[in-house]
């Protein structure tokens, strides 16, 4: 006989992490519908949160976990979630807490996934259920997409004793202008307890954003910004495991920073629209 020991670089979230946010808010604000199903049978959430009786003046959408292993990832969404239940009487949130749900489940890493991973999977004939899905949403909405956010988590190594959260620059000069204001605006109106830099933001053509990979393939964010046109945001943003400006990134310090990122997005797209 053996004993089966994981290890986890991050505070593992899965479905049974989201259950209690669903307990608490499950009702005329909060509605889960099934996106479609995983590989394996299971099912994938599609939550609607705020007016999800379609009578709100704006929409955004947020998504974590295209890489299956970026777990801290999912406490900012929840946060962000959270926000908009209790401040967005005029916005409707539309989330995908698990894109990659067979290997949060399963506990698989993800990123670089033979033949490619999830996020760059929207170019041609989408290979994983749960992106073909993503990318039926735009006509579901008739295009009424106001932002769009995808949460990752960065190589482990680059940036967790020293590094930042940060905003992955488009290769769109237009869609970098809108990342700078809403970095700026996210700046000067974060209240909880992890700091957020404009300057961190990872320019297009540096470090690894070069866009030397794959010209084939293609991301969430870059896809959105050519499916919704006169979309007002669609970005990347990495929110390190352990570290961000100094301060220890925990499941309490993950949800807040979601909090003001959710509050962030409302404010920047009433500016906007």
């Amino acid at each position: 006989s053996y004993h089966e020991i994981r290890f986890s670089m991050g505070m593992p979230y899965t479905r049974e992490n989201l259950e209690p946010f669903l307990a608490r808010n499950r009702g005329a604000r909060l509605r889960e519908e099934l996106l479609c199903r995983s590989r394996t049978g299971r099912s994938v959430e599609l939550l609607r949160l705020g007016r999800t009786d379609g009578g709100g003046r704006f929409r955004i959408m947020v998504t974590a976990r295209h890489h299956c292993c970026e777990m801290m990832a999912s406490y900012v969404l929840e946060g962000a979630c959270s926000s908009v239940l209790s401040e967005g009487d005029d916005f409707e949130l539309i989330a995908v807490p698990f894109v990659d749900k067979d290997g949060v489940e399963d506990g698989d890493q993800g990123k670089n996934r033979r033949p490619y991973d999830h996020n760059r999977d929207y170019v041609g004939e989408s290979i994983y259920p749960e992106v073909a899905a993503i990318r039926r949403l735009p006509a579901r909405f008739s295009g009424k997409i106001d932002a769009f956010l995808d949460i990752h988590c960065p190589w482990i190594r680059m940036n967790e004793t020293d590094g930042n959260i940060y905003l992955v620059g488009s290769k769109s000069r237009s869609m970098r202008e809108c990342e700078r204001d809403f970095g700026k605006l996210l700046e000067r109106t974060v209240r909880g307890l992890l700091p957020y830099y404009e300057a961190s933001t990872l320019e297009y053509g540096s470090h690894w954003n070069t866009g030397t990979g794959d010209p084939s393939l293609m991301s969430s964010s870059a896809w959105m910004h050519d499916a919704v046109p006169d979309i007002a945001l669609s970005a990347s943003m990495e929110v390190p495991y352990a570290f961000a400006g100094g301060v220890a990134v925990t499941q309490e310090s993950a949800r807040s920073f979601g909090a003001d990122v959710g509050r962030a997005l409302m404010e920047f797209v009433r500016t906007r629209r």
